[in-house]
């Protein structure tokens, strides 16, 4: 049983980038008043002995046109790894805080990351994904 008023037990050791990739439709040149964007979400963890390793995936697509003839603007899908070790006084068992715990720390910087690469595009406004409650939005996943 977990104790409330006690720390989870887990050490943060490091957040990287694993990989981003985009595609920006080089005869786009201003964000139009109308458009669509898309958020796609996911996660998962690895149990290394002591250690958790915790991958995040962050796709966002923006669309404009009507849905007979949408076209995609920006494509972008980035994916950040996060390290955290249990400390020996876990407070928490390591498959709770590794799909809800870790996943919720890392997510600011996921979307840092998505935040700094679309302001580096010149064209179209910094992309900044609002706060997501990511336990919400993984449970509403999984009762789908």
């Amino acid at each position: 049983m977990k104790d409330l008023s006690k720390q989870p037990g887990y050490r943060f050791h490091y957040v990287r980038l694993l990989h981003a990739n985009y595609n920006l439709d080089p005869s786009f040149v201003q964000l139009p008043e109308k458009f669509e964007n898309k958020f796609d979400y996911g996660d998962s963890f690895e149990k290394i002995e002591n250690k958790l390793l915790i991958k995040q995936t962050g796709k966002i697509s923006i669309y404009t046109g009507n849905s007979e003839q949408k076209k995609e603007i920006l494509s972008l899908e980035v994916v950040i790894e996060g390290l955290f070790e249990a400390t020996g006084l876990e407070n928490i068992a390591s498959d709770e805080f590794g799909t809800k715990n870790a996943p919720v720390i890392l997510f600011p910087y996921l979307r840092e990351i998505i935040f700094r690469l679309t302001s580096n595009m010149g064209t179209i406004s910094p992309v900044l994904l609002p706060p997501i409650n990511v336990i919400a939005l993984k449970e509403s996943r999984a009762a789908k």
